[in-house]
């Protein structure tokens, strides 16, 4: 995974908690932020993201990983887009044991993409399941 440089305060935040969307076209009015760890995978299409100010690219079969602490806003997707979205609260994320550089990477603020094409099946797989098992 490399990661993108962006900066946010820290505060007090609620959380969407575990939650799995499946998101056809959607563009945001405003930036908002929530104390979760948020994973992002673009299944179609593609996304602009302003993620702390700084506009990202979000492509077909890449996973991106931020902390929703950070204000963020899809500001525009490609007619065809489709990608699912993950949420996973803060201090149930900071459980995992994760590398703590990793971990540290997303708490200064900076996104992380896993852009292996050889990732795109399993990371496909992956978040079905995980919108199944959250649904049921």
């Amino acid at each position: 995974m490399t990661d993108t440089t962006h900066s946010h305060s820290s505060a007090q935040l609620p959380s969407h908690g575990f939650r799995s969307l499946e998101v056809a076209r959607l563009i945001m009015e405003r930036p908002h932020r929530h104390n979760d760890v948020e994973l992002n995978f673009v299944e179609a299409g593609a996304l602009t993201y302003l993620l702390g100010g700084a506009t990202v690219e979000f492509e077909a079969d890449n996973l991106y990983v931020f902390w929703a602490a950070m204000p963020h806003q899809i500001i525009h997707a490609t007619p065809e887009t489709a990608h699912r979205v993950l949420t996973i609260p803060l201090p149930d994320f900071l459980r995992l044991n994760l590398p703590a550089a990793m971990v540290r990477t997303l708490l200064n603020g900076r996104a992380l993409i896993d852009g292996e094409r050889n990732s795109a099946a399993l990371n496909r797989l992956q978040f079905q399941r995980w919108h199944h098992y959250l649904r049921t």
